[in-house]
């Protein structure tokens, strides 16, 4: 292989660097001129779902829907409504009903 002249070289070392200025301005500019983050309310707790003698009797629906979320209406699978689903609680209750 030949030698690289002098003018061959400083032409090849100006287009990098001229590569590189111009991939660290579109990295700053993509990272810097981004959507403020969309915020919304905190997830409120659902009501919990209490077992009666020792049976927790429940049903858990689950459906599509347009729910509420970081401020934004959104397609989503809810469970009875709503996301997140009702707590059940987890002990010595044994659970009985239908689910869907």
């Amino acid at each position: 292989m030949p030698p690289i002249s002098r003018r061959n070289a400083l032409l090849l070392g100006g287009l990098g660097a001229a590569g590189t200025i111009a991939g660290g301005t579109g990295l700053w500019l993509s990272l810097n001129s981004g959507p403020a983050p969309v915020t919304g309310q905190d997830l409120a707790q659902p009501g919990a779902l209490r077992s009666s003698g020792g049976v927790l009797a429940a049903t858990l629906e689950a459906a599509p829907g347009r729910l509420q979320l970081a401020g934004r209406l959104a397609g989503a699978l809810g469970y009875n409504g709503g996301t997140p689903g009702p707590p059940c609680g987890s002990g010595p209750a044994r659970c009985s009903g239908s689910g869907s």
